[in-house]
């Protein structure tokens, strides 16, 4: 199963159509969903999509670098 290379760890995988999902948890209470696969934004180029839980729109056609970047900044984020 295919993981974003990024400093952080995701609390779940689970494969998806035919790629994968990922879910993060923060300290601060915020998630992000983390995807790859012929659907999402950027998958059929190996690229992710991320949805944050304070957000309704989604983040495709990430690299692992800027989606470790997107990750980072909710992260830190004061919800």
């Amino acid at each position: 199963m295919k993981t974003p290379k990024t400093k952080f760890q995701p609390a779940t995988s689970r494969p998806l159509y035919d790629g994968v999902g990922h879910e993060y948890r923060f300290s601060n209470g915020l998630t992000a969903s983390v995807i790859q696969h012929q659907y999402s934004y950027g998958g059929q180029n190996g690229l992710w999509e991320m949805l944050a839980s304070d957000s309704d729109q989604p983040l495709g056609w990430l690299t692992d670098q800027e989606l470790e970047t997107e990750l980072d900044n909710l992260a830190r984020k004061t919800p």
